[in-house]
């Protein structure tokens, strides 16, 4: 068991990175870590498979490097993207509303899967296509969960919570 909790250490890495210095080398270190960990990610699923045809998932884990490293990247990309681009009115309505919902959708998303695994409908997404599974529940998840935050948000207590 870990001394410090993991969603406490991606709170205070967000944190950090919020008050990292926006600038193009920053952006570039934070491309090429994206990059390479994406790759170490992929070449760690599509080598047990060409070998043995089985999907490993050993890197997939929110605990390991080849997930935090592209996470604090795209944080750090989508903040110095935003902060360099001007949106219509309707735009940043849409971000600012999914930018809202994303702790809601943090704190959801265990519950959503768990309920998934319990009626076996994870592995029927899964028996067709895993990559495609993968993809698919990600989405399920985001949208869904994202779904139920937005309406939880609309009670003014709940709202001070989320």
């Amino acid at each position: 068991m870990a001394i410090i909790p993991y969603p406490l250490i991606y709170c205070v890495t967000g944190y950090y990175l919020s008050m990292v210095e926006l600038n193009k080398r920053n952006r570039n270190i934070a491309l090429i870590s994206f990059i390479i960990s994406i790759i170490v990610f992929i070449l760690s699923l599509y080598l047990p498979f060409l070998s043995n045809q089985e999907i490993s998932y050993a890197l997939d884990s929110s605990f390991k490097i080849t997930t935090i490293l592209p996470a604090m990247s795209v944080f750090y990309l989508f903040r110095y993207y935003f902060c360099h681009r001007e949106f219509k009115q309707y735009q940043m309505k849409c971000i600012t509303e999914v930018s809202l919902c994303t702790f809601g959708i943090y704190l959801l998303h265990c519950l959503y899967i768990i309920k998934l695994y319990k009626f076996s409908i994870i592995q029927r997404i899964f028996c067709f296509s895993s990559f495609a599974g993968i993809i698919s529940l990600q989405v399920a998840v985001f949208v869904y969960c994202g779904f139920i935050t937005f309406c939880l948000r609309r009670i003014p207590i709940v709202k001070k919570f989320l």
